[in-house]
């Protein structure tokens, strides 16, 4: 009884990525956060990193997966798993995350990112800064901790018309951090949220939706604008290595909505029957 009871809250917790602790809106006041269906990206569990902040360290495993994604009619969504307990309201997060993006197909299949959803808290200035749309940059030497992005809208210090949430609108991404997330080897994480929407991506970034077959991967930039170097990455790639196409180990295609959200329902029941099953 003991043992089935242990697999039983284990299914339990791959499904309830939404485990209840403290919310702290970072960006925007979204009210559908509550209905995401959010399916895990397997590819992109990695392990406790030595050299970085917790607040920049990408962690997760098969039962707590770190990196989720969904996807609705109106939104594209993202979710990291980050290695600090609990991220306090009057401090924040000060780096630089981002949902880097290549695109597959598109331009040079050289296994650096194309575009990146990036949430720039360094300056802590929303309006400026805060959930941003970038494009590859460069990279020298060739390294992952060289990949250097910029913003799509070209301008360094201020929100464009195309960035996400310029040209006065409010609705075209939000951001938020769930804390307090009880994993099995990592001990409380929190959860950083993406939502970005598919009628921006539609008006300034067509090619990702002409587009819909993407490979994901994470990074992070400590204590620094989203102008730096990386500092980490997802996966269990190190920034030490050389960015090639094998990197990316996740793709997703963001054109079938109700497929992922059918899939991401019944992979957690099944998972729950099959143990219930075995044991």
């Amino acid at each position: 009884m003991k043992t089935s009871l242990k697999f039983i809250l284990s299914g339990l917790l791959v499904c309830a990525s939404l485990a209840q602790a403290t919310i702290i809106q970072q960006i925007g006041n979204y009210g559908g956060w509550g209905s995401v269906q959010w399916q895990p990206l397997g590819g992109l569990n990695d392990g406790i990193d030595a050299g970085v902040s917790t607040g920049v360290d990408f962690v997760g495993n098969s039962t707590n997966p770190g990196a989720y994604w969904s996807i609705d009619d109106s939104y594209v969504y993202f979710r990291m798993r980050l290695n600090i307990d609990a991220v306090p309201l009057t401090s924040t997060l000060h780096d630089s995350h981002f949902v880097l993006i290549d695109v597959a197909g598109y331009n040079n299949e050289n296994g650096n990112p194309d575009f990146g959803f990036v949430f720039d808290s360094s300056s802590q200035d929303n309006a400026k800064h805060g959930l941003e749309m970038s494009v590859f940059g460069s990279n020298q030497p060739g390294n992952w901790g060289g990949i250097r992005m910029t913003d799509l809208d070209g301008s360094f210090g201020s929100k464009g018309v195309d960035d996400i949430n310029g040209g006065g609108r409010t609705t075209d991404g939000y951001v938020q951090t769930t804390d307090g997330q009880l994993t099995d080897a990592f001990g409380l994480t929190t959860f950083l949220d993406f939502a970005v929407s598919l009628s921006y991506l539609s008006n300034y970034v067509p090619v990702l939706v002409n587009n819909s077959s993407w490979k994901i991967q994470l990074g992070a930039i400590q204590n620094a604008n989203d102008h730096n170097q990386l500092a980490e990455v997802g996966g269990g790639v190190l920034v030490s290595d050389i960015v090639s196409t094998s990197s990316w180990t996740v793709t997703t295609n963001i054109s079938e909505p109700t497929v992922v959200a059918f899939i991401g329902i019944s992979a957690c029941g099944m998972l729950v029957a099959r143990r219930l099953f075995q044991s």
